[in-house]
C-alpha cells in the first residue's frame, strides 16, 4: 500500500477522537517514516505536518512529531533551514527524547546561531564602545548639518547597532543582514520603530541604491579583516563617500612568542605537520591568555594598516617585511596577532590579551590570531624579518628568509598528532593511536561511539557540578543591561537569542576557568561489554547534594576509556584534551539554599551525551 493513502485511511479514523492511542501513533509514525523517505517535495512535507497536527495529540506527541520531521531534514536533504522550521514549530530546544536526537538538535542550533555570538552580546566594552561612537557620530553630524543622518548598518545581525543609532537619533536606519535566521530575528528585535528598515541581503547587492550619511559595522573577526570589511567598504568609498564611517581605521598589530601547548593544542607536533593531511591551514584562533606556558619573546609591532576610508584602493594582495628585535636567547615558534579598530575620535577597541595589556581590563569577545613559525633560535637583541603577505581578508606570516610554513592540517589526522604529544602516547601506548582520535575530540566531546571498538572493554563518563559565569556568557545572553537597550528590547532580545543558546561548550580551559565546584568528582555513567549494546539507552539519575547558593550551571565531562589489555586512557590526565561543558536548563541556573538537592540525569546512547536537570 502507498504510504500516503496509508497515512490518509488513518488519519480518517482519528480525526475528531479525543486521543490517538498508543497503537494508533507508532502505525502512524511509521507511515510517515516511510512517506518521508521518499517525499521530494518541501512544501507537501510542511502540508502533511500540519495536517497531522490537527488531530488531538498530546504534548509529547507533537514534540516526536517535530522531532521526526525535524531530524529527516537535517539527515536527509541535510537542510538547516527547513529543519530549523519543524524545531520552532515543536519547540524543541528542550526534547530530551534520545542523547541522538539532543545532539542532533544542538548542532542544529549552533549552526543556526554560531557559539561566538553570546560571547560577542555578553562582551559590555564592545557594546559601550560602539554606543559610545555611534552617539558621538551622530551628534557631531546633527551640530555640522543642522539635520539628523540617514545610517546604513552593515551586517546588521540582532540589530544592536541599528538599535543604537535609532535611540542616537538618526534620521533613518537600514540595516542589511544576509543570514536569514538573523534577519528574522532582528525584524522582531526591531519591529517596533518606524525609523529601521532591514534587508535580507548582501550589502554589495544593495548599497548603491539607498543614501546614507554614516555606515556603522562590525563585522570583525579574530584577525580584524576576515569577515570583509574592507570588500563591503569599498562598495561605499568607491562612490566618493564623503560621510562618516564606523569604525574608520583597522590597526593589525603581533608579537613573536614561545609556547609549545600552543602549538601542540593548535597544530600538532613541528616534525610531523608536514608529513599529514591535506589542506592548508595558516593560523588558528585561540584566547593566548588561556595558555599557561606562552613566553612574550618581542616587543608588539604594526603587522598591517587601513584607512577604511581608503578601502576601495587596497589591492587584492601585498606583501610587508616587519622587523621584531628578540628581547631574550629563547626558542620562537609562532606570532600572535590581535587588532585595534578605530571607532571614532577616541573611542577604539582593542583585541589584544591581557598578557600583554596591563591596563586592567577584562579581555574582550575576540580571539587572537595564532601564526606558526618555524622553530627558531633568538638572541638577545638580535633583529629578525618577518614578511606578512595579505589580502583583503586575511594575511599568512613566515620568516623572510624562510619558506612559507602554512600548517598542513585535517582533523583526523591532527588529532592523531595531538594524540602523540598527550601523556598517554609518551607513555609507550602507541598501538592505540587510531582508537582515541576516532571516537574523542580534544575540545572533549564524544564523535562516536568508542563502545562499538573490540579493543575498548569499558567506557566511563565523569564530571562534576560547577557554578561559572563565564560558562554562561560564552552560552547565552546572560546581561540584558549589558547590551545598553531600554530593559524591554533587551529582554526581547535574550528570549530570542536563548532558545538557540549553546548547550555544550567544548574546549573549556579548565585549568584557568572561573568556576566553583558545586560538588565532588562522580562517575555519571559506567558502560561494560557485558551491558552494551549500540542502540541501547544507558540513563543514570544522580541526586547532587550541591552545599552552595550558587546556581548551578553545568557539569564539566572526561572520559575514561579501559582497553582489553588494561590499558586506561584518562582525558583528565592528558595535557592536550580539554573537558566540555553541558549546560544545564534555564530552570537548573535558580539559585537555591545553602544546601539542596539536584537530580540531574545523563544519557547515553550510540556516542551521543546529554545532561538535564529532572
Amino acid at each position: 500500500m502507498r504510504e500516503d493513502i496509508a497515512i490518509a485511511r488513518l488519519m480518517v479514523t482519528l480525526v475528531g477522537k479525543e486521543d490517538v492511542g498508543f497503537k494508533e501513533w507508532e502505525l502512524l509514525q511509521q507511515y510517515l517514516r516511510l512517506w518521508l523517505t521518499k517525499s521530494k517535495d518541501a512544501v507537501q512535507r510542511r502540508e502533511c505536518l500540519t495536517e497531522v497536527q490537527k488531530l488531538n495529540l498530546s504534548g509529547k506527541q507533537k514534540l516526536e512529531l517535530c522531532s521526526l520531521f525535524c531530524r529527516y531534514e537535517l539527515l536527509s536533504t541535510k537542510d538547516s533551514r527547513a529543519a530549523h522550521h519543524y524545531f520552532s514549530k515543536g519547540d524543541l530546544q528542550e526534547w530530551y527524547h534520545s542523547p541522538s536526537d539532543h545532539q542532533l538538535f544542538t548542532n542544529l542550533t549552533n549552526q543556526l546561531v554560531p557559539r561566538w555570538t553570546y560571547r560577542m552580546l555578553n562582551d559590555r566594552s564592545r557594546n559601550e564602545a560602539y554606543y559610545t561612537a555611534i552617539q558621538q557620530c551622530i551628534t557631531e553630524y546633527r551640530t555640522a548639518r543642522f539635520s539628523a543622518p540617514k545610517v546604513l548598518d552593515i551586517g546588521s545581525g540582532v540589530g544592536l547597532l541599528s538599535l543604537y543609532a535609532d535611540k542616537a537619533g538618526a534620521q533613518s536606519v537600514v540595516g542589511v543582514e544576509q543570514d536569514k535566521l538573523m534577519y528574522d530575528i532582528s525584524t522582531q528585535i526591531c519591529k517596533e520603530s518606524s525609523r529601521i528598515v532591514l534587508y535580507n541581503e548582501h550589502s554589495s547587492t544593495i548599497v548603491d541604491k539607498l543614501d546614507y550619511d554614516i555606515v556603522v559595522s562590525e563585522t570583525l573577526d579574530s584577525i580584524g579583516i576576515g569577515e570583509g570589511i574592507i570588500n563591503s567598504f569599498s562598495d561605499i568609498t568607491a562612490s566618493n563617500f564623503q560621510g562618516i564611517l564606523v569604525p574608520n581605521k583597522i590597526t593589525i598589530k603581533g608579537f613573536l612568542i614561545w609556547s609549545e601547548i600552543l602549538q601542540q593544542h593548535s597544530f600538532g607536533p613541528e616534525n610531523t605537520r608536514s608529513s599529514v593531511g591535506s589542506s592548508p591551514d595558516t593560523y588558528c584562533c585561540e584566547f593566548i591568555d588561556e595558555f599557561s606556558d606562552v613566553e612574550v619573546v618581542s616587543p608588539i609591532r604594526n603587522l598591517l594598516e587601513y584607512n577604511l576610508y581608503q578601502s576601495h584602493t587596497y589591492k587584492e594582495s601585498k606583501v610587508a617585511i616587519v622587523t621584531f628585535t628578540a628581547l631574550c636567547d629563547t626558542w620562537c615558534n609562532g606570532l600572535v596577532s590581535f587588532f585595534i579598530a578605530d571607532l571614532f575620535k577616541d573611542t577604539s577597541i582593542s583585541t589584544a590579551p591581557t598578557l600583554i595589556d596591563k591596563s586592567g581590563k577584562t579581555s574582550s569577545c575576540w580571539e587572537q590570531g595564532f601564526f606558526p613559525l618555524s622553530k627558531r633560535w633568538l638572541k638577545q637583541g638580535e633583529r629578525f624579518d618577518v614578511k606578512v603577505e595579505s589580502s583583503l581578508t586575511g594575511f599568512t606570516v613566515s620568516w623572510k628568509n624562510g619558506d612559507f610554513h602554512a600548517v598542513n592540517y585535517h582533523l583526523v589526522n591532527a588529532e592523531h598528532i595531538k594524540y602523540l604529544n598527550s601523556n598517554f602516547a609518551r607513555s609507550g601506548k602507541l598501538p592505540l593511536l587510531n582508537i582515541i582520535p576516532k571516537y574523542f575530540d580534544t575540545s572533549g566531546v564524544l564523535i562516536s561511539d568508542p563502545m562499538a571498538e573490540s579493543t575498548v572493554r569499558e567506557l566511563a563518563v565523569y564530571g562534576i557540578a560547577v557554578n561559572s559565569s563565564t560558562i554562561r556568557t560564552w552560552c547565552e545572553i546572560t546581561d540584558t543591561d549589558g547590551l545598553l537597550l531600554d530593559p524591554d528590547l533587551g529582554e526581547n532580545i535574550s528570549v530570542l537569542l536563548n532558545r538557540y543558546r549553546t548547550r555544550i561548550h567544548q574546549n573549556v580551559p579548565w585549568s584557568t576557568l572561573e568556576h566553583t565546584k558545586l560538588t565532588n568528582f562522580i562517575r555519571f555513567i559506567r558502560i561494560t561489554k557485558k551491558n552494551y549494546h549500540p542502540d541501547k539507552l544507558v540513563k543514570s539519575t544522580h541526586s547532587l547534594t550541591i552545599k552552595s547558593d550558587l546556581p548551578l550551571t553545568c557539569v564539566i565531562v572526561w572520559y575514561k576509556l579501559v582497553f582489553e589489555d588494561g590499558t586506561v586512557f584518562d582525558s583528565m590526565k592528558e595535557d592536550l584534551w580539554r573537558p566540555a561543558a553541558y549546560t544545564m536548563t534555564s530552570g537548573s541556573l535558580c539559585a537555591g539554599s545553602s544546601s539542596r538537592a539536584v537530580d540531574v540525569v545523563c544519557s547515553y546512547c550510540d556516542g551521543s551525551l546529554v545532561f538535564h536537570q529532572k
